[in-house]
């Protein structure tokens, strides 16, 4: 039982102080309907509401109560309800509120950091160091961003907050739209590259001249090549992904097989096995032209080392001797000659004359030689003379 409460006007002074908490429940309905409909004008709401609380009030459950009625004899005196015979009250489920519309100018969805709080820093910022490119740094901030399936309208929001120090004044001060336009992630990008990209011609004549640097890996360099023709690429360039990326591949290795030392091995061969298998279309260009030339460096192909093997002066040597001569060499055995740098134990200095390798000598070297790479590389391709071969 609670108190009844006195706010409604015209009620029967002779009503009692306590109402049910069905009654109760009822009344608080009816009140909160006519509250959220009082501005919309929805009068409907509030007749279903007073007619909810009605059937309440009529239908309480409780003995002491004066809400209840129960029957009535035939003298038309009322007979209270027995207890068992009354059902309970139903009460009406609060109406649920429908959440608020999410926000346009940062996604729904964000990853979680360590701490539980939204993170919107997708990848490293970039700041405008001199060890940052800003090319690699956008294609990279949009492969993550597609791969996290938000949508495009919060795209420049969430490049703002991957962005610092002054590109992010840069790009606040020049784009000057709204931050939920389309077009605000497309100005800021070309606002970033005008800044901090290169120049197309420049970029393209470091392309085109690279070549394989000492020491350098074959996978190194077409990384490197790799990086340099994708600057290249103007911004508005409208030409779809899968081609365009197929283009760039295409440049890549045509500088790869040109940038190659004019001295490895076979080259002419491993260029035209590569072109022959390319026509077929089963294979890509980029990792195929790396199988061929996995093993070729500025130095040349890389050497085999043969352990010695047998019993006789490499395995061996000569020892000291056991009267009064003056001793020998012990240990070493027959060492074999480097021509540049002298002698060299175990034969480990030792270059082959056929592919400029180190470990073995020209007469068991592994590679193919020179003079029959040639020959073969001349034989299939009809038509075309050597450039050492006169006209």
């Amino acid at each position: 039982m609670v108190p009844r409460p006195r706010t409604t006007e015209g009620e029967a002074s002779n009503a009692p102080d306590f109402i049910s908490f069905a009654e109760f429940n009822a009344m608080a309905l009816e009140e909160e309907a006519r509250v959220e409909n009082a501005g919309t004008g929805n009068a409907d709401a509030v007749d279903d509401a007073a007619a909810t609380s009605g059937d309440h009030h009529g239908d309480t459950g409780d003995t002491g109560a004066a809400g209840p009625v129960g029957a009535t004899d035939g003298a038309g005196h009322a007979v209270p309800a027995s207890s068992s015979s009354s059902s309970p009250a139903v009460l009406a489920p609060p109406p649920v509120s429908s959440p608020p519309a999410p926000s346009a100018s940062l996604p729904a969805q964000a990853p979680r950091g360590s701490s539980g709080i939204r993170n919107y820093k997708i990848i490293d910022p970039f700041r405008g160091e001199k060890n940052q490119d800003i090319v690699e740094f956008l294609a990279k901030f949009e492969e993550t961003y597609n791969l996290l399936g938000w949508p495009a309208v919060t795209k420049y929001n969430v490049l703002r907050v991957n962005i610092e120090g002054v590109p992010f004044q840069i790009v606040d001060n020049n784009v000057r739209v709204a931050k939920d336009d389309p077009t605000a992630y497309s100005k800021a990008k070309s606002v970033l590259l005008s800044r901090y990209a290169p120049s197309i011609f420049s970029t393209w004549q470091a392309a085109v001249s690279r070549s394989l640097a000492e020491g350098e890996s074959s996978g190194d360099y077409m990384s490197e090549l790799q990086k340099l023709f994708r600057q290249c690429l103007p911004s508005d360039f409208s030409v779809p992904e899968a081609e365009r990326s197929k283009l760039v591949d295409f440049f890549v290795c045509l500088q790869f097989w040109r940038g190659l030392p004019s001295s490895t091995p076979g080259l002419m061969g491993l260029r035209q096995q590569w072109q022959a298998e390319l026509a077929t279309g089963q294979t890509d260009m980029i990792e195929h032209a790396l199988n061929l030339c996995k093993a070729v460096t500025a130095d040349g192909f890389t050497a085999v080392s043969y352990p010695a093997k047998g019993k006789g002066y490499a395995g061996k040597g000569y020892r000291a001797g056991k009267g009064k001569g003056s001793a020998r060499s012990r240990g070493k055995g027959f060492v074999s000659r480097d021509i540049s740098k002298g002698y060299k134990g175990g034969g480990k200095g030792v270059r082959c004359f056929n592919c400029n390798g180190r470990g073995h000598v020209a007469a068991s070297c592994p590679s193919q030689p020179q003079s029959q790479a040639a020959g073969a590389a001349g034989q299939s391709v009809s038509g075309v003379a050597p450039y050492n071969q006169a006209t």
